[in-house]
């Protein structure tokens, strides 16, 4: 049903799972402009080893904390894809753990010499300009990547293809029924078309998932962020 509209936006919520998505979802050349300039081109790029030690340190304990609980949710799987891997902080901390065979895929240019001059295989585009063969990844990683999709059906379906027998998947989203989201309503942070698109409940992505052919291991709202997570398996 409407919910409200920003920015010639319409921005619908269903009433039962508390899902709420943008309805005129925009085109590939109005988000190709938006994304153009994140993180700067390659001689803008600047890694996180050359920010302030606050910032370095602050970063570091986090993707620590990443790291080890993506060791544990892999369960063994080695193959590790991250989409949309920013400035690289996690896929550097992940390497650090030698746990995994790692590649990372971003529309951003700015990181890739970076991430190349320091071992990790990385390309620039979408899961669709990859074209990788079926079951190539044991363990597919997104950050804050499924609210920025353009066509979550089409994008879930290619994760599926890519993703190994028994493979699984571990997302990070925008919880739209955390109790600060709640409090700020329409004035949430995070809506903001057209870079987030989507926003999910914990009932919403249990759905989701399951309708896209996955188990949902765990998938819980994080009490001091407002961020969903979520693990999933492929099934057969």
């Amino acid at each position: 049903m409407p919910y409200f509209e920003r920015d010639g936006y319409y921005i619908d919520r269903c009433p039962e799972c508390r899902f709420v998505y943008v309805r005129n979802v925009p085109s590939d050349a109005t988000l190709a402009a938006f994304y153009s300039g994140y993180y700067g081109d390659v001689n803008e790029f600047v890694p996180v080893s050359r920010k302030r030690l606050s910032k370095r340190f602050s970063k570091s304990v986090e993707n620590w904390w990443h790291a080890r609980n993506l060791v544990r949710c892999a369960a063994g799987r080695r193959k590790l894809l991250e989409i949309g891997y920013g400035e690289g902080h996690l896929l550097m901390a992940l390497k650090q753990t030698r746990r995994f065979e790692l590649r990372g895929i971003d529309y951003a240019t700015g990181p890739m010499a970076y991430m190349s001059a320091n071992g990790i295989d990385v390309a620039q585009g979408s899961l669709f300009d990859q074209h990788y063969p079926d079951n190539r990844f044991e363990f597919i990683v997104g950050f804050h990547v499924l609210e920025h999709v353009q066509h979550l059906g089409e994008f879930m379906s290619e994760v599926r293809r890519v993703l190994a027998p028994a493979g699984r998947v571990y997302f990070v989203v925008p919880c739209v029924t955390h109790f600060s989201a709640v409090r700020r309503g329409q004035n949430w942070k995070h809506f903001g078309p057209p870079g987030h698109l989507w926003y999910f409940s914990v009932m919403a992505m249990r759905r989701f998932m399951t309708d896209q052919g996955f188990k949902v291991l765990s998938a819980h709202c994080i009490s001091n962020r407002t961020h969903l997570t979520v693990l999933a398996e492929k099934t057969s």
